[in-house]
């Protein structure tokens, strides 16, 4: 019985610890997930944009409008979405980054 005991323990030692211990579920951002389907679905649509920018845009947006924060930054990621996704528009409304960081902070 001691030796089953041991190899008992012995085994339980050598588990790695991720798999032994639970621990609590990740929870998920639901801007990750908007994105991994969002970008790139439509090729005609946000041509430029790439899955690290859609997710750092939506949650600079979130912290924004949720928690009050980062005005600064979220006319930032929102004037360089629009000048690198509609460049034409982007040109032809504000003309430099600036002037669109300005304009959008003006609003919020």
């Amino acid at each position: 019985m001691k030796k089953f005991v041991t190899f008992l323990a012995t085994m339980a030692l050598a588990i790695p610890a991720p798999l032994a211990v639970s621990t609590p579920a990740v929870a998920k951002n639901a801007n990750v997930e908007f994105c991994k389907g969002y970008v790139g679905s439509d090729p005609a649509v946000d041509p430029n944009l790439n899955r690290g920018e859609c997710i750092s845009y939506l949650t600079t947006a979130d912290n924004y409008y949720n928690k009050g924060g980062a005005k600064h930054a979220y006319a930032v990621h929102q004037c360089d979405y629009l000048a690198e996704n509609y460049p034409d528009d982007f040109d032809l409304i504000w003309g430099s980054k600036s002037a669109c960081i300005k304009d959008i902070e003006s609003t919020l």
